[in-house]
């Protein structure tokens, strides 16, 4: 998976969902925010510590084929979260790979961490209408 959007905005997103992370737990992959692009096409970022999710949606460009298998994959939240606030508000792409690093690319520089599959991130609970 691979898009580009602006820092602040995604930060901005960032800072919402993070609100839903647990202070401790003893499940790692939930100090980790989930990046899903869905069937339709967006992406989605959600966290959640077990009681309580968050889930934003984020207007991105993909640069990859659509129409794909949904993709799922979690980044650690806390470099995450430290990397983009501190970009300041330039464009920025991101590229996720198969193996589930991300890569993180701006005009300022090239960041790199390893994330999770995002198939071991919690389902979130299905609303009634």
């Amino acid at each position: 998976m691979k898009f580009s959007t602006n820092s602040k905005v995604l930060a901005k997103a960032l800072d919402s969902v993070s609100t839903a992370l647990p202070l401790k737990t003893t499940m790692p992959i939930l100090n980790c925010i989930l990046f899903e692009r869905d069937a339709r096409g967006q992406l989605s970022l959600t966290a959640s510590d077990l009681d309580n999710t968050i889930i934003e949606r984020v207007p991105v460009q993909f640069h990859d084929a659509a129409g794909g298998p949904p993709m799922r994959i979690a980044a650690p939240s806390a470099y995450l979260l430290q990397t983009v606030r501190n970009l300041g508000d330039v464009p920025v792409e991101f590229e996720f790979m198969p193996h589930f690093s991300l890569t993180i690319k701006t005009d300022q520089g090239k960041y790199t961490m390893s994330g999770h599959d995002g198939g071991d991130f919690p389902a979130a609970p299905k609303l009634e209408a």
